[in-house]
């Protein structure tokens, strides 16, 4: 993960390890949940996040809830 500024200027990096048995779905949903509680640790408002991960954002904008593992973890999350 990385962040930038308003100007798109790179301001730091963070890495995260998962297990390698994971789903391409599931480790981009967990990184997505660091990636937004790093910017709290830091204090930082008005933040936007970006993902190329089509599932995981259309999972967040969907209505539909569902029993996924992929939702378990959103749920765990809240």
């Amino acid at each position: 993960m990385c962040s930038r500024d308003k100007f798109g200027i790179f301001m730091g990096v963070r890495t995260l390890w998962l297990q390698p048995v994971l789903t391409v779905a599931i480790e981009d949903a967990l990184g997505l949940l660091a990636m937004i509680d790093w910017p709290k640790e830091l204090a930082f408002e008005n933040v936007i996040f970006s993902l190329d991960s089509k599932g995981v954002v259309d999972s967040l904008y969907s209505d539909v809830r569902d029993a996924t593992k992929l939702y378990r973890l959103y749920l765990n999350w809240m």
